[in-house]
């Protein structure tokens, strides 16, 4: 997919809204304004699956443009985890009591320091050699993926297209007031969202 198919997709679900709406028009909504937030929110609320396999990372710090964990494993860890939790969650205070905190059975992550870094309960560590034969210790990450804001959108997954398009048409409609044509787009994104 391109930004532009996504431009287009939008444009025809404003146009299936209201079929008398002219090209000029449809140039007005300053579409490519709203696909940011639009991405933001369909990446946010549909199942983990839907998202592809992401970017692969090997840092507890995030990259740029993170937008949500699909999978970190750490070496010990029997499970994965697919999602961060917020620092602000009664869980993670739990983590510094050792009766409550995550085990190797029930690892919890969490997002720290504004969203930017990963701290995932219970914590490994490895020794590694580099080249020149000093030892260092680092994080034992095993699994580490990410789904990270698009650029180009040729990475964006094709089944998120429709959805994504009802969104941006949902947030053009609703900066417009435009009560009936935001109704119609929450109805088929409530429509699209369970067959993802």
């Amino acid at each position: 997919m391109t930004k532009e198919q996504l431009i287009k997709k939008v444009y025809r679900c404003i146009d299936e809204t209201y079929p008398d709406t002219t090209e000029q028009d449809l140039e007005e909504f300053n579409i490519p304004a709203f696909l940011e937030e639009a991405v933001r929110w369909v990446v946010k609320v549909v199942p983990v699956g839907a998202l592809g396999e992401g970017t692969p990372y090997t840092s507890l710090t995030l990259p740029e443009g993170f937008l949500r964990l699909l999978e970190f494993k750490m070496d010990g860890w029997k499970v994965s985890v697919t999602e961060a939790l917020s620092q602000n969650n009664p869980k993670y205070w739990q983590q510094q009591n050792p009766a409550l905190r995550g085990g190797n059975s029930r690892p919890l992550v969490f997002l720290v320091n504004g969203e930017t870094e990963l701290e995932p309960y219970p914590y490994c560590e490895k020794e590694v050699t580099d080249k020149d034969g000093k030892k260092s210790i680092v994080p034992a990450i095993e699994t580490l993926r990410v789904f990270k804001m698009p650029t180009d959108y040729t990475n964006y997954p094709d089944k998120l297209l429709d959805v994504t398009a009802w969104k941006v048409a949902e947030l053009v409609f609703s900066m417009m007031q435009d009560a009936n044509g935001v109704s119609v787009a929450q109805a088929h994104i409530q429509q699209i969202l369970p067959t993802l």
